[in-house]
């Protein structure tokens, strides 16, 4: 138990016999395979749960079952907000590490929250009666008014211009070249 990826478990002298040969040795070199739900890296596991904006904001009670079937109830009670992309720790229910089966890793426990895709008028209104009021922006009438378009973080830093700015150009001229001259 608790071994990894490409450990080897070498049995001496268990090989094939020829007469007038020393047996050799049997090694089997482990091959972990991917899994559905956990990821494994050393002892440690973790698992990504999807929640619900209500059970993230109102706590909830989820069942986590463990790879040797057991089931674990994780609680978070109302009250305590579970933020998008946090993570929390089970200490002991991780892997356990090699020659020793009873010190194990943690089961990390990585929250995606899911957030609806839209809400109904009647739906905002409700949600600003009962959510703290959102910061007030002071505007004085001569702010650009721009819009947005979803896009995916890949494409950050392949602006226009093969993804150079103005200002990297201009430090490539100060690297060599013509010589500068002031007018004056």
């Amino acid at each position: 138990k608790g071994m990894t990826h490409g450990q080897k478990i070498r049995f001496s002298g268990e090989a094939d016999e020829v007469p007038g040969t020393l047996a050799g040795d049997v090694v089997i070199v482990v091959q972990q395979k991917e899994h559905e739900t956990f990821k494994r890296k050393g002892a440690d596991l973790v698992v990504t749960l999807d929640v619900s904006l209500t059970e993230a904001l109102c706590g909830f009670t989820r069942l986590i079952t463990h790879l040797d079937g057991r089931q674990l109830q994780i609680d978070v009670p109302a009250g305590e907000v579970t933020k998008h992309d946090s993570v929390k720790i089970i200490k002991g229910e991780g892997m356990p590490q090699h020659g020793n089966i009873f010190n194990k890793g943690g089961l990390f426990v990585h929250f995606n929250v899911v957030f609806p895709t839209t809400l109904s008028s009647d739906m905002v209104a409700k949600l600003k009666k009962v959510l703290p009021p959102a910061p007030q922006v002071m505007l004085s009438g001569e702010e650009e008014q721009v819009s947005m378009q979803p896009v995916d973080m890949s494409q950050f830093g392949r602006g226009a211009g093969g993804g150079r700015s103005a200002h990297e150009a201009d430090e490539d001229d100060e690297s060599g070249g013509a010589q500068r001259v002031q007018c004056g």
